[in-house]
C-alpha cells in the first residue's frame, strides 16, 4: 500500500469491517481520514467500526463528526439516533430519527426507533404515529407490529390501573 494513498485504507478498512475486525478497520479507517481529511468514508468508516465493536459512546462521537461532513446521510442519521439511544439519551435522539425518516421515508426501522425514542420522553401520541406511519409502509416489520403490540398494551394497562384507582 502506498503511504499516501487514502482509497487503499477505506478498501481494507471496509474489508475488516465485513469480517468484524473491528480494531483492524478502525486503524485502516484512522490512516485514511490522516491521508485524506476532506474525505468522507473514512468518518463513516470510524464511526461503524465503534458501533460494530460496541464501543457506543466512541460510535456516538465519530457519528457526529461524520454528520457534520455529510449532514443528508440518512442511514448515518437513523445509526446516530440509534447510538443516542443506546446512551439512554432519548430526547435528543428524537431529532435525528425524524431527520433520518425526513430523508428517507421509505425506512421503516427508522419509524419503530423514533417510536422508542417518544416513548421514552412520555410521548405516546407521537410514539403510536410512528408506529402506524412506519406500518403503512412495511405492514409486516415485525419490530413494528411488536412495538404497536406493547404499547397498546402499556397504555390499557395503565389506563386500567387509573380506573381501580377511582
Amino acid at each position: 500500500m502506498q503511504a499516501g494513498d487514502a482509497d487503499n485504507y477505506i478498501y481494507r478498512g471496509l474489508v475488516y469491517l465485513h469480517r468484524a475486525a473491528y480494531a483492524e478497520a478502525l486503524a485502516d479507517f484512522t490512516a485514511a481520514q490522516k491521508r485524506n481529511t476532506k474525505r468522507s468514508e473514512p468518518y463513516l468508516g470510524i464511526a461503524l467500526a465503534h458501533t460494530g465493536a460496541g464501543n457506543i459512546k466512541e460510535a456516538r462521537r465519530a457519528y457526529e463528526v461524520y454528520l457534520k461532513t455529510s449532514p443528508d446521510d440518512a442511514a448515518a442519521l437513523h445509526n446516530y439516533g440509534l447510538m443516542l439511544l443506546a446512551e439512554n439519551n432519548a430526547a435528543k435522539a428524537v431529532t435525528p430519527l425524524r431527520d433520518a425518516i425526513r430523508r428517507a421515508p421509505q425506512n421503516a426501522d427508522s419509524y419503530s426507533a423514533l417510536a422508542v425514542a417518544l416513548i421514552h420522553t412520555k410521548d405516546y401520541a407521537g410514539a403510536w404515529k410512528a408506529l402506524t406511519d412506519g406500518a403503512a409502509i412495511a405492514p409486516a416489520n415485525i419490530d413494528i407490529l411488536v412495538n404497536q403490540i406493547l404499547l397498546q398494551a402499556c397504555l390499557k394497562d395503565a389506563g386500567d390501573k387509573k380506573h381501580k384507582k377511582k
